[in-house]
């Protein structure tokens, strides 16, 4: 697709945005997702469309758009994006898989220990001149822990390589494998029932797309 119109509209990198416009004539409106109007204007000429979770990407907005041959999501969940609509007019969706695998996986682990070790609370305390040692002296280490991992995909593994070499142990949920484990880099991990996972887990980690099979009733 060389000398495509490319149209942006949320933020991207300064690095990302002209690694783009070396090859391409790109239409960056970072705050575009909130005007429909615009978006549609924008849109007229462009042959790809990115984007990021805060634009919808409506029938109508695909309908619209003569031109658009693909849709490139900066990030993994396409829950913003008709995908019915893309589908009926030849438009590939392509989602970023992986590129944010490390990203949310460092934010599971340190939100799992500031949890464990109730860092926020222990902070607050602390700058207002206390330090109620006997309520600290009850947090948890993570090392020896169980992790549970539900959806066992491309961030779900990352979290558990990661976990692993804290020291803790991981066992997995995930309906698509059907082994009895699966050897990641720093060990095992023991793919187990939904239910397994939630009773024997001290820390229990969501990584599953916005499905109505996944969605809460």
């Amino acid at each position: 697709m060389d000398m495509s119109t490319i149209f942006i509209s949320e933020f991207i990198t300064s690095q990302a945005l002209e690694t783009l416009k070396a090859r391409h004539t790109v239409i960056y409106q970072p705050d575009a997702y909130q005007d429909p109007k615009q978006m549609t204007d924008s849109l007229i000429a462009a042959q790809a469309w990115i984007v990021r979770n805060l634009t919808k990407v409506s029938k109508e907005l695909v309908e619209g758009a003569k031109q658009l041959k693909v849709v490139g999501r900066l990030g993994v969940g396409l829950e913003n994006i008709d995908l019915n609509a893309c589908a009926e007019r030849g438009i590939r969706v392509i989602p970023a898989t992986g590129a944010n695998a490390e990203s949310v996986a460092e934010y599971v682990l340190g939100t799992a220990m500031a949890l464990m070790r109730s860092y926020r609370e222990a902070t607050t305390e602390t700058l207002a001149g206390k330090w109620p040692r006997p309520t600290y002296s009850k947090c948890h280490e993570i090392s020896g822990k169980t992790i549970g991992i539900i959806g066992f995909g491309s961030i779900g593994r990352v979290v558990a390589e990661k976990a692993l070499a804290l020291g803790l142990r991981c066992i997995a949920y995930d309906p698509i494998i059907k082994e009895s484990s699966i050897t990641i880099k720093g060990g095992d991990v023991a793919m187990r029932t939904l239910t397994e996972v939630l009773a024997s887990s001290h820390i229990v980690s969501l990584h599953l797309p916005l499905l109505p099979e996944t969605k809460r009733p």
